[in-house]
């Protein structure tokens, strides 16, 4: 399951051309490589920080939420996060989603430098308390610990 060699080749069909050349957003780019060997398509951020996601250390009690987009996964991760810490409904009023449940390849989505993504990564690293993720990446693009730690 754990990929070892990841590629990326440029989306060359006419329709990722048009995306490409419609969706000029600079903080969302449309999607422009396919990711190999899940055959997913990206965008290029994906490609600066494939090692990183890839080798991002995961620890046994780490609680994943994995799933399609736009399929329920923000309710999910609420109920979820609640479940896992006894369902503190004060805590979850002062502290925003995206930091109970950060977005784990967001870097790869949204348009930032380089170095925010090592603080993020760096800062998910250091928490001492239990750690929550959301992410939408395909079993062969998640970090390579999910299948010899095996959080939840």
């Amino acid at each position: 399951i754990m990929a070892t060699n990841i590629t990326f080749e440029d989306l060359d069909e006419p329709i990722a051309a048009k995306l490409r050349k419609e969706c000029k957003s600079p903080i969302y780019p449309a999607a422009s490589v396919r990711i190999n060997p899940s055959g997913c398509a990206h965008t290029d951020l994906y490609r600066q920080h494939a090692e990183r996601f890839r080798d991002f250390q995961i620890r046994e009690n780490d609680v994943w939420i994995a799933s399609y987009p736009k399929c329920g996964t923000t309710w999910t991760q609420e109920m979820v996060w609640l479940i896992g810490n006894d369902l503190d409904f004060d805590k979850a009023r002062k502290l925003p989603l995206n930091e109970r449940v950060p977005f784990f390849e967001a870097p790869a989505i949204a348009s930032m430098p380089f170095t925010t993504c090592n603080d993020i990564l760096s800062s998910l690293d250091k928490l001492t308390t239990r750690r929550f993720f959301k992410t939408h990446l395909t079993k062969e693009l998640l970090p390579s610990q999910v299948w010899t730690k095996k959080p939840k």
